[in-house]
C-alpha cells in the first residue's frame, strides 16, 4: 500500500508525544538563531542569508540527484537579495527558476498554495524543455502510463513505488492543498506533511 492509498490522507495521525518534543526541540533552536541574527547589522545578516539561502538550494537540489554549480547559485541568490553580485560568474536559467521559486515559496508563505502556484514553479524547474521531451510543464501530469519508481534490469525490476493514475492527481491535490491551508496544525509539521 502508498501512502496515497491510505484512508486518511492526507489527514494522518502521529505520535503527538513524540512529535511534540522534537517540535519543541526545533522551535528552541530556531529562537536562538533568531536571537543571534537579531545581534548582527544588516550586512552581516544579508552575508548569512545568502550563505543560508545558498546551501540549501544546493542541497535541495542534490536530494534530488542535481549537482548546481555553487557560485552559480550564490550569485543567483545574492542577485535576489540585492546584494552587489560583481566579479561572480552569472546564472544559468533552471538556477535562476531554482532561485525565484525558492524566494517565492519563503517571502510569501503566507500566500496561498494552490494548484497554480506550483504550475508557476514547475515552469520555473524547467525553463527549456523542448517539444520532443516527454515532460508535461506546468500543469498535473497527464499521460495514461503508469507512472513508477523502479530499479533493476529488464525483466527483474523491482518497483519501489508507484504513483495513482494521472486521471486522479488533480482531485487528489485539491485534498491535499485544501488540507494545507485549512489544517489547524503547526507549520512545521504542516510542511513534513506536505512533503511527505
Amino acid at each position: 500500500m502508498y501512502i496515497w492509498q491510505e484512508k486518511a490522507f492526507p489527514n494522518f495521525e502521529w505520535n503527538k508525544e513524540n512529535v511534540l518534543q522534537r517540535l519543541s526541540d526545533a522551535k528552541f533552536e530556531i529562537g536562538k538563531l533568531a536571537g543571534m541574527m537579531g545581534a548582527l547589522g544588516s550586512e552581516i545578516k544579508k552575508s548569512a542569508a545568502l550563505d543560508s539561502i545558498t546551501a540549501d538550494i544546493l542541497m535541495s537540489s542534490a536530494i534530488e540527484g542535481i549537482m548546481l554549480n555553487r557560485d552559480d547559485v550564490r550569485s543567483s541568490v545574492a542577485w535576489q537579495l540585492g546584494i552587489d553580485k560583481a566579479g561572480v560568474p552569472v546564472s544559468n536559467r533552471y538556477i535562476e527558476g531554482v532561485v525565484e521559486v525558492m524566494f517565492d515559496a519563503v517571502s510569501n508563505y503566507n500566500v496561498p498554495l494552490t494548484s497554480n502556484r506550483l504550475f508557476k514553479w514547475h515552469t520555473l524547474l524547467f525553463p527549456s524543455v523542448k517539444s520532443y521531451e516527454k515532460i508535461t510543464v506546468g500543469a498535473y501530469r497527464n499521460s495514461s502510463q503508469t507512472m513508477q519508481v523502479v530499479s533493476g534490469r529488464y525483466g527483474s525490476e523491482k518497483i519501489h513505488y508507484e504513483a495513482p493514475s494521472s486521471a486522479q492527481v488533480p482531485e487528489m491535490m485539491d485534498v491535499l492543498l485544501k488540507y494545507i491551508e485549512t489544517a489547524k496544525v503547526d507549520g512545521i509539521l504542516k510542511a513534513a506533511i506536505a512533503h511527505l
